[in-house]
């Protein structure tokens, strides 16, 4: 890439471009974006953002626009941003209620986005509200029953979403909690079988969720991996990982396998990759990267190959990318 980054976002669009936006580098908190065109296998610069940001959230809306919404840079941001793919240009999205970072962002089926938790000035927040591309406007949602930052949000296949572990003011937390969009209600999930922040999760094609790795809050590097089944709601073992890590990616590959990237273990910056195998439930190796990263984002391209782009490496962030593909 151009720009060294880590903390950035990237978003598949629907012409199979890759959108990479923001992060924070040596340099400072960036306003670049670039996009990977996957067959010129080159990036190009594209509009800079308004405000520089991390720690935000981006979301492809069904209009084929990107919402950018909240982050940080050197304080916790209320503004949010529309990029169109089309013009090249980016307007504003309107002022959210409050200012996030490290909070959770999907896609409903109505078209709104659900912005739920994280963290402001006032700490952890169990404030939720959503975005109306067609109205251009933020509205309030009921808010979360424990305020949590490094979560997880899962848009499930009864459009419930499932908010999953994280970090509260009193530390990790294993709670999960379910939200009914038709109510605007939150209600308690199953807790996991572990505390974690900084973990993965990803949607199956039978409906489950994946739960993988991330860091339990006393500094320790989880290899355990987990299921939720909503049919029990109930939260199933899913074998280990050889290495325990935080901050790494998931991206779901053909077969119902998930591969995992870098992060970062108890012996640093990571280049081991692992495959999620759902046929017998157990992990196995393969590739590692080329440079051990951990702050990468993984975008799934529409091949099926996955682009890793950005990160921390030994000397800081980085501008590098590969692609990772699956052998036949």
């Amino acid at each position: 890439m151009a720009n060294a980054r880590q903390f950035h976002t990237s978003t598949l669009l629907e012409n199979g471009t890759v959108l990479v936006v923001g992060g924070t580098s040596s340099r400072g908190d960036l306003t670049s974006v670039e996009r990977y065109d996957p067959a010129s296998n080159r990036w190009h610069g594209a509009s800079p953002l308004a405000t520089a940001r991390y720690y935000h959230s981006a979301t492809l809306l069904n209009t084929g626009c990107v919402l950018v919404a909240g982050g940080f840079n050197g304080s916790y941001l209320r503004n949010a941003e529309l990029y169109d793919p089309i013009s090249d240009r980016w307007r504003s999205a309107g002022a959210m209620r409050v200012s996030h970072g490290l909070h959770s962002a999907t896609l409903l089926l109505d078209g709104t986005v659900l912005l739920a938790g994280g963290y402001s000035d006032r700490g952890e927040l169990n404030l939720a509200e959503s975005f109306n591309p067609v109205r251009n406007a933020w509205h309030p949602a009921q808010g979360l029953r424990v305020g949590r930052e490094y979560h997880t949000a899962t848009r499930l296949m009864d459009q419930t979403v499932l908010l999953v572990a994280g970090t509260s003011a009193a530390g990790s937390v294993a709670s999960s909690e379910i939200y009914d969009v038709a109510n605007d209600q939150w209600s308690p999930g199953p807790s996991l079988l572990y505390h974690r922040m900084r973990h993965t999760a990803t949607l199956l094609g039978n409906g489950r969720v994946l739960v993988v790795a991330g860091d339990d809050g006393a500094c320790n590097y989880l290899a355990h991996a987990e299921l939720y089944d909503p049919d029990s709601r109930r939260w199933l073992a899913a074998g280990n990982l050889r290495s325990g890590r935080e901050y790494c990616t998931a991206n779901r590959l053909a077969g119902d396998r998930v591969l995992i990237a870098g992060g970062d273990g108890s012996a640093g910056r990571l280049a081991s990759c692992e495959i999620y195998d759902p046929a017998d439930n157990t992990w196995h190796p393969t590739a590692s990267l080329s440079e051990a990263r951990y702050l990468h984002t993984a975008t799934a391209l529409a091949d099926g190959r996955v682009l890793i782009a950005g990160g921390v490496g030994a000397n800081g962030a980085l501008a590098s990318a590969e692609i990772f593909v699956l052998a036949t």
